[in-house]
């Protein structure tokens, strides 16, 4: 049948066991596509961590009049404060509260961080919905016009390197809290 010209094909419909076949083809594929991108995504973000690490190493913090943006480690009567925020915009924003103990164990572990910190402080000033930040001794709050914003910011690639990298070498435990800010008020004594 439908072997000449003219004449109607008939196609016999698939079986079941066909179409079973090409379900758990196309469910392979998709898998291994998944595998190959998360392969990928973990050998960039092993070279960003790389190439951090061997800037930062190269960095000697000792001699760097760079300000440290999460002074832990300072002492109370070396107690760094530094406040850029000043909100232009009413609210409500958003507030991401990163609060951490510094790894202290191996010395070395902080050669780079406020390094790294200031770098991640001047990326973020680049980022949509980005309004400022404040830090003190172990507490960094970051301020977003929006949660987008900040999600967004979250994943920004060098930043996400740079989370790894907190997590394996500058942080022993971190805290990170996220809120919505629905009233603010301050106090501004004249000098």
């Amino acid at each position: 049948m439908g072997l000449f010209k003219g004449e109607a094909e008939i196609a016999a419909p698939p079986s079941p066991q066909t179409g079973m076949t090409i379900a758990a083809f196309v469910l392979a594929i998709v898998s291994i596509c998944i595998a190959v991108a998360a392969l990928i995504i973990t050998i960039i973000n092993t070279v960003r961590i790389t190439r951090l690490n061997r800037r930062m190493s190269n960095h000697d913090c000792s001699n760097s009049s760079t300000p440290v943006i999460n002074p832990s480690t300072t002492t109370s009567s070396s107690n760094k404060h530094r406040t850029i925020f000043h909100p232009s915009t009413k609210p409500p924003y958003y507030a991401c509260i990163f609060t951490s103990v510094q790894n202290k164990s191996v010395p070395k572990a902080l050669d780079g961080y406020s390094t790294l910190a200031n770098e991640m402080e001047e990326l973020a000033k680049q980022q949509n919905g980005y309004m400022g930040i404040d830090s003190v001794r172990g507490i960094t709050i970051s301020y977003w016009e929006s949660s987008d914003s900040m999600r967004e910011w979250k994943e920004q690639v060098d930043h996400r390197a740079a989370q790894l990298l907190g997590k394996e070498r500058f942080y022993n435990d971190y805290h990170v809290h996220i809120a919505k800010v629905e009233r603010e008020y301050a106090l501004k004594k004249q000098q």
